[in-house]
């Protein structure tokens, strides 16, 4: 997943971790909009927001180009049925630093904007692949 632009309203945000992310962003040359809270409120998708979200692009690598480190632990996935479930398999590969993470199957659960909601801070850190 490419990260293309990062919204965020620091009024909202519920951990001074936020700014590390922030920062990180800036760092990859992600594009940064500062919204109102106001503004932030109305493009959130859930009740309480925490003031951080990221437009997305998809990107499908091939088990043929990810590099692999010394005994890698591979977890492989298919037909995951709800999208918090994604965010707890990538912070379970995050916790484990040489884990790769695998969807053996494309499903339409990947366009579904919550599915990051659990691990945004992840976002920078975990390798997958489809």
């Amino acid at each position: 997943m490419a990260i293309e632009t990062i919204f965020f309203c620091p009024e909202l945000f519920t951990n001074d971790s936020f700014w590390h992310l922030i920062h990180e962003a800036e760092k990859a040359q992600i594009e940064l909009v500062q919204l109102s809270e106001s503004a932030y409120s109305k493009c959130a998708y859930r009740e309480g927001p925490d003031g951080l979200m990221a437009l997305a692009k998809m990107i499908s690598m091939p088990v043929e180009a990810l590099r692999l480190p010394n005994n890698p632990l591979l977890l492989v996935v298919e037909r995951v049925e709800k999208p918090g479930n994604i965010g707890a398999l990538l912070r379970t590969a995050d916790a484990v630093v040489q884990t790769r993470l695998f969807f053996a199957t494309r499903s339409r659960i990947f366009t579904i904007p919550t599915r990051y909601v659990l691990h945004k801070g992840l976002l920078f850190s975990s390798h997958s692949c489809d």
